[in-house]
């Protein structure tokens, strides 16, 4: 082992982490990519710097918020699978971390940025039905108040986040550049506990929200992924030990993938 390869990056509870400790736990992307996307990686590594695992990690959240609850994996009776993924690229800054979440997540923006320029056009024509008298609203045609269609959140309360998931029973993706203010914001806006509530998603538990500022509704079973950055220096105040007692931080670790070579891109669809 040469002096290099023993160089020390950084510390992590306390513990050092080496070069070569980093180089061992690398994105697999070479055994579980097709090659299209393999040239993709190398493409974006080559020609403009992006680290090859948080492109190959940023590609992975990217086609399961494609996908969903659109389609599941089936186990054993009764045991059904979705694609929900809570991920974190953990990096320092400068280290090129939100670089490919931009540019993998366009064609997902570019589709998202339809559904809000079509929700303001419907939710004007409901607005404006809803202000005629009852005598002309007889002479028309009914117009449903419309629901808002959408494929990720970023800023955004647990309350809206349930609203949204159910409006869109297909699933979304929570996609935030600097995930240290998720953690920091859970409970801010009630004395309940949000992390119960992802890890109640995550497991794919049907919630029913009941709330005297609006309309019960229920959330019916569907893909709930998280995604974001976070930098080096805050990984200890996230993952303390007061924080490791409900399970949703020790959902934010390393999944072996089984891909094969004749694994297809997914066009995406509004399903």
């Amino acid at each position: 082992m040469t002096s290099d390869d023993k160089k020390l990056l950084y510390y992590l509870n306390g513990q050092p982490v080496y070069k070569t400790d980093v180089e061992i736990n690398k994105f697999p992307f070479e055994q579980v990519y097709p090659e299209l996307i393999k040239e993709l990686i190398r493409d974006l590594h080559d020609k403009f710097g992006f680290p090859l695992e948080f492109t190959s990690t940023t590609i992975l959240m990217a086609f399961a918020t494609a996908i969903g609850s659109t389609i599941q994996l089936q186990f054993k009776e009764k045991f059904v699978v979705m694609a929900n993924l809570y991920c974190v690229m953990v990096g320092d800054p400068g280290t090129c971390k939100t670089h490919p979440i931009r540019l993998l997540f366009r064609v997902i923006d570019e589709a998202q940025s339809s559904c809000y320029a079509k929700y303001a056009e419907e939710i004007e024509e409901y607005n404006a039905y809803e202000k005629k008298s009852k005598k002309e609203k007889e002479e028309i045609p009914f117009v449903k108040k419309p629901k808002l269609k959408i494929h990720t959140l970023d800023n955004y309360t647990l309350e809206i986040l349930l609203k949204r998931l159910y409006e869109n029973p297909r699933g979304l993706s929570i996609v935030v550049d600097e995930l240290n203010g998720l953690f920091e914001n859970m409970n801010r806006y009630n004395s309940g506990s949000d992390a119960e509530t992802y890890n109640s998603l995550w497991s794919g538990v049907p919630t029913s929200v009941n709330r005297i500022t609006s309309e019960p509704f229920y959330i019916h079973p569907t893909a709930v992924s998280i995604f974001g950055t976070i930098q080096t220096a805050m990984l200890d105040k996230v993952c303390s030990k007061d924080k490791d007692k409900n399970g949703f931080e020790n959902k934010l670790q390393k999944t072996e993938l089984n891909l094969d070579e004749d694994t297809i891109l997914l066009e995406w669809s509004e399903k």
